[in-house]
């Protein structure tokens, strides 16, 4: 399988909307939830879920990550960062960390967690 094939999942990055202001955490505060993220990409991953038991034995991902994507290495993917998140299939997935896992510039991956 060649690694397009296995990019499939349509995935929606949004970035925190710049009109919105800061509470005393950092964190973004809006009168809406949904004015709370504004598009920065689509783009298509290979996805896979943290409920591996290899993935958790061998300490591969952050206890807290539910979901790990591998991005193709673009402009974009490569401006995720943890203020961000990923909507897939209208599940909100909160960004942990998101860098280039062996330093070949071909692929950026994505740690995420479950939003509430």
């Amino acid at each position: 399988m060649t690694a397009a094939a296995r990019r499939n999942t349509f995935v929606t990055i949004q970035k925190p909307n710049p009109e919105t202001t800061v509470d005393a955490y950092g964190q973004p505060v809006a009168p809406d939830e949904q004015d709370r993220f504004v598009l920065h990409s689509t783009q298509w991953a290979a996805m896979t879920t943290q409920g591996s038991p290899l993935w958790q034995r061998l300490g591969i991902t952050r206890a807290e990550t539910s979901h790990v994507l591998r991005f193709l290495n673009c402009a974009e993917t490569r401006a995720i960062v943890p203020t961000m998140r990923l909507v897939i299939d209208g599940r909100p997935l909160e960004v942990l960390a998101a860098y280039d896992l062996d330093n070949s510039g071909q692929e950026i991956q994505v740690e995420c967690r479950a939003s509430a």
